[in-house]
């Protein structure tokens, strides 16, 4: 494969994984493992209170919490907050500079992504630009 099909290649490759410009869901919500009527402070963005955003999150219980994040500038988040003796979880499309203030915070950009116990990125796309950067270097 010469230097210009190699190029294409990566480049199609990239832009298969990648999603620019697209629109995807995130869960909108905030639960501790019992119901609580108010969570204090909670952000506007937060848009449903309910056990079942709590670890383990139980989506089936949550389908009136998705909500578009296409902004362009937000992120599918998750975070971890205790108040008192109680954990809180929050998931929502949120400014990725939310994390810098919370702790237990992770970002992700994938469809429904901030639904995972963890969020981490696709190891499917790290093994593949692994490989295509490993072909290319040949």
């Amino acid at each position: 494969m010469d230097s210009s099909a190699r190029g294409l290649f990566l480049i199609f490759s990239i832009f298969g994984f990648l999603q620019i410009g697209s629109c995807y869901q995130c869960y909108s919500c905030a639960g501790a493992p019992f119901e609580m009527p108010t969570i204090p402070n909670m952000p506007s963005e937060i848009k449903t209170i309910s056990s079942a955003c709590a670890d383990p999150i139980r989506t089936n219980e949550l389908q009136s919490a998705k909500v578009e994040c296409n902004d362009g500038m937000s992120t599918c988040s998750k975070i971890e907050i205790k108040i008192g003796d109680v954990e809180v979880v929050m998931r929502g499309c949120l400014p990725p500079q939310t994390c810098t203030v919370f702790k237990d915070c992770t970002t992700c950009t994938g469809n429904l992504c901030n639904s995972s116990s963890g969020v981490y990125p696709s190891l499917l796309f790290i093994s593949v630009i692994s490989l295509i950067i490993a072909k290319l270097n040949l």
